[in-house]
């Protein structure tokens, strides 16, 4: 492999693992958004009787489905990235040792 390829490679493996802590962080910044709501859900819940409070739940459930479809597609993005990223290195070494 010239040395040209793999200092690319390289590079961009510092990439997807730059990429991948962005992620992760913010992965982490919606999923504590959905606990808090789980827990503001819940509260409000106790508080029934009120249309104020039931139209509020069902705005924030709605909130929640959203949110956990922005979770999941972002785990979809880390795991790919993880994958892609492990793909390079796999390669580097199998042509380090040809």
């Amino acid at each position: 492999m010239s040395d040209q390829m793999r200092v690319h490679l390289e590079r961009d493996i510092v990439k997807n693992f730059k990429l991948l802590k962005k992620l992760i962080n913010l992965f982490q910044e919606v999923n504590d958004s959905v606990r808090e709501r789980d827990e503001l859900v819940i509260e409000l819940q106790i508080l029934r009787g009120s249309v104020v409070v039931v139209d509020s739940v069902t705005f924030l459930k709605r909130l929640q489905d959203h949110d956990m479809g922005k979770a999941k597609a972002m785990m979809t993005m880390i795991n790919k990235t993880q994958s892609n990223a492990l793909e390079k290195i796999a390669f580097i070494m199998r042509m380090r040792h040809m």
